[in-house]
């Protein structure tokens, strides 16, 4: 009886397998009660992602828009995620790497027999477009706190008849809020009631360009409704309004206490 030789694998597939964690930028377009909206199909090109404890860059496939990395560390990992074209705010996500190193060092002797280890995850990172383009219909502005100083890392949300977006103002207190899935009226010269809320972010803010030090990694998963808000945000709204909505148009909306 022959043993089995080692396990020899091609290049793509020895990535995959050394993978510890794979992550994929998304763009979000709003959400409604059954969670976000479907997404473009389209990937995104030219983001940079990246891990502090990471010693290599995350590779792209381009053929899935998956950034992955092949050498975190066990535990829990803050990835970065940076738009260098500007298109995209940046954004930080936590995510828990499995235990990866017996495989990897059983593919390093040439073992015969591979270790059972769990799958690198797979994490969706939601980029929010950034201010600085006009939209053919939304609204965008500055938020400012009590002191009329501009705001950053705000938590902003609009809700409308058909759907809500949730997004943060960036190291200026600027933001935008696309709204394109509200549909006009059947009245062409009514406007749409939507409802804003902005809710100013506990940690100081450095002034750095980004503001990613203290970006809350948990962003996604934040609401007023939800336990734990206010433990990275103000639980007492800074701004919660309705105002009037023309459809179709990119509208300017200070937010600012009253």
């Amino acid at each position: 009886m022959t043993s089995a030789g080692p396990t020899l694998l091609q290049p793509s597939e020895r990535l995959v397998a050394l993978g510890s964690l794979a992550v994929r930028p998304v763009a979000y377009g709003g959400e409604n009660g059954a969670g976000p909206l479907p997404p473009p199909s389209e990937p995104i090109d030219g983001l940079l992602v990246s891990a502090a404890e990471a010693r290599r860059p995350a590779l792209l496939r381009a053929t899935t828009n998956v950034y992955g990395f092949v050498d975190l560390a066990p535990g829990l990992q803050r990835v970065l995620v940076v738009d260098p074209r500007g298109r995209f705010l940046p954004r930080a996500i936590a995510v828990d790497v499995p235990d990866r190193r017996p495989l990897a060092d059983a593919l390093a002797r040439g073992a015969a027999t591979l270790p059972a280890v769990a799958d690198p995850p797979l994490a969706l990172a939601w980029l929010r477009p950034a201010p600085g383009k006009q939209r053919s219909s939304g609204v965008h502005g500055v938020v400012r706190g009590p002191s009329g100083a501009p705001l950053a890392l705000a938590w902003i949300r609009v809700d409308t008849p058909e759907g809500r977006f949730v997004t943060y103002s960036d190291h200026r207190g600027e933001y935008v809020a696309p709204l394109p899935f509200v549909r006009r009226p059947a009245a062409d010269d009514a406007d749409v009631q939507i409802n804003v809320r902005v809710h100013r972010l506990l940690a100081e803010v450095p002034a750095s360009a980004d503001a990613l030090e203290v970006f809350p990694a948990s962003f996604d998963g934040l609401a007023p409704e939800i336990a734990g808000f206010d433990a990275v945000y103000e639980q007492a709204a800074l701004v919660n309004k309705a105002v009037q909505f023309e459809v179709g148009k990119p509208v300017r909306l200070d937010l600012q206490p009253a």
